[in-house]
């Protein structure tokens, strides 16, 4: 049988493929035969696993991201990321700055500034609210109640303005913390600049308006039992044979095939090494009697 699988990718002088997160290689067995196109050599694979990456990357503009090393043949185009990244909540009012004046007892009032986390499903975004539960005479704030912590890519800065209500000039003086979850949204590479010291992905969507985070991507990789002499490939279509003759584990070419020439060049070269040895061994027992 034979699979195409996308792409994968080698450096030449070495004996590991990895794949396109897309290829599925548990059907890949041990002594399967691949063959990137273009090639005229066969290379047998040893063992295969799945392998899964992790790695921090920083944000450098609304569809590029950047990880700090080359990531050589681990990440290609067309590969799916899951990016993670933690937002920001209110953690503590720290107190009343300025209590403002005309201001009414239920008023609810928002907290200005900060880059509000937009939720993917629908587009909304939860800025912190609070509920005015205690005034003076003029209107000012003496106490607030919380109604939402808010959602935050970047928290607002420490002392905070705040809009909404029947009155004006109130500041809070507040603190944040991380969420306790991750957001998770999937991206995919649609371009890959490789530097010695750095990667930069281009992605096929926004991200959202973050400083940073982490990505994630599950692929497989394949040891073979010789060395790799053709020149770096990345991101290149191949085949794997995995249906052989029972004995001499010749491969069977399948219809379609494009590589059918090589497969019978193989077969017969494999052929005549065995002919050989069987010859020989029926001249040493000639000799014998």
């Amino acid at each position: 049988m034979k699979y195409y699988l996308y792409n994968a990718s080698i450096l030449t002088e070495t004996n590991k493929i990895v794949s396109s997160c897309q290829s599925d290689w548990s059907k890949v067995m041990p002594g399967s035969y691949i063959k990137f196109f273009e090639d005229d050599i066969f290379y047998t694979i040893v063992k295969n696993n799945k392998i899964f990456i992790l790695k921090e990357f920083e944000v450098l503009d609304l569809r590029r991201i950047k990880i700090n090393e080359d990531v050589s043949i681990q990440l290609i185009h067309g590969d799916t990321l899951n990016l993670s990244y933690k937002e920001y909540e209110l953690s503590t009012i720290l107190g009343i700055i300025d209590k403002g004046i005309g201001y009414k007892l239920d008023d609810i009032i928002e907290v200005i500034g900060g880059n509000l986390s937009i939720d993917i499903n629908n587009n909304a975004t939860n800025p912190i609210l609070f509920i005015v539960t205690d005034i003076n005479e003029s209107g000012g704030i003496n106490q607030i109640s919380l109604k939402g912590r808010g959602k935050y890519y970047i928290p607002p800065n420490e002392t905070v303005e705040v809009k909404g209500g029947s009155g004006k000039n109130c500041k809070l003086e507040l603190s944040y913390n991380q969420s306790d979850q991750s957001s998770v949204i999937q991206r995919d590479i649609i371009h890959v600049n490789k530097q010695k010291t750095h990667t930069i992905f281009t992605l096929n969507n926004v991200v959202p308006n973050i400083k940073n985070g982490k990505f994630s991507c599950e692929k497989w990789e394949a040891i073979l039992k010789e060395v790799y002499l053709g020149e770096t490939k990345i991101g290149y279509p191949y085949e794997v044979y995995n249906d052989f003759t029972p004995n001499l584990k010749l491969a069977l070419p399948s219809k379609g095939s494009i590589s059918i020439d090589i497969i019978i060049k193989e077969a017969f070269f494999k052929l005549d090494s065995k002919i050989k040895e069987l010859e020989d061994n029926i001249k040493n027992l000639k000799k014998d009697n």
